[in-house]
């Protein structure tokens, strides 16, 4: 929940607050991708959460989940960042304005606060397995 949450305000502030100083940028990128890796502890999380049988069945399914963000996340930034698009171009290559940007990495904010939701639905699993299967515990 912290790492998401960090993940999250950190969006926030690198796309609505104007005219950060380089080295505070700087820290506050690596501070967001830092956080941004909180989403690798979704794989020990989610194998303590089912019986042991289906480990290898739900570390496909996060994984799944986990490339399923920049699949669609990718175009859809694009798509943001043409339907904002004013018309200009310079040596053939589209100019974007900075409220395109926002647009389009607005979908970064909207994508961890979805994260932060989905994750308040869950239980702590105090590094134990809680869910047994046939022949276990």
């Amino acid at each position: 929940i912290v790492g998401c949450s960090a993940a999250a305000v950190g969006w926030v502030l690198l796309l609505f607050v104007p005219g950060l100083p380089f080295h505070l940028l700087a820290v506050l990128v690596l501070a967001t991708g830092f956080a941004s890796g909180c989403m690798i502890i979704s794989f020990a999380y989610a194998k303590e959460s089912v019986p042991p049988e289906l480990a290898g069945t739900v570390s496909g399914l996060i994984n799944t989940g986990v490339i399923l963000g920049p699949t669609l996340l990718q175009p859809a930034v694009g798509w943001m960042l043409d339907r904002h698009w004013q018309g200009e171009m310079a040596e053939g290559v589209r100019i974007y304005s900075l409220a395109a940007y926002r647009a389009g990495f607005v979908l970064m904010v909207a994508w961890a606060a979805l994260s932060l939701v989905l994750l308040l639905f869950t239980r702590e699993t105090a590094c134990r397995q809680t869910a047994t299967g046939p022949g276990v515990g």
